[in-house]
């Protein structure tokens, strides 16, 4: 996620606050894992484009923290598309 936020000029980080990725003070990728009844799932989340709103009707990850986005951060929505390529293109190269 840092190597993906770093392609469009944004610089992120990991953080002693919690989990994910962070732009200075908030949160921008959120990572999870919930294991029920033997069986394990996990996700990761990077805010693009999306509606930010909803976020100051609940504490993300139990915490008092903001959330940002790509969006927000650069001043314009970026290409949805370009950015999972991208986003994939760094996934790959961890697994290989």
């Amino acid at each position: 996620m840092i190597k993906t936020l770093g392609e469009f000029g944004i610089e992120g980080h990991r953080s002693s606050i919690g989990t994910g990725v962070w732009i200075k003070d908030k949160k921008i990728c959120s990572v999870g894992i919930n294991v029920s009844k033997g069986i394990t799932i996990h996700g990761a989340s990077l805010n693009a484009n999306n509606d930010l709103r909803p976020f100051k009707f609940f504490r993300p990850c139990g915490l008092d923290i903001n959330v940002t986005s790509i969006a927000r951060e650069l001043g314009k929505e970026i290409d949805f598309d370009q950015a999972v390529k991208v986003l994939i293109k760094y996934v790959k190269k961890g697994f290989l």
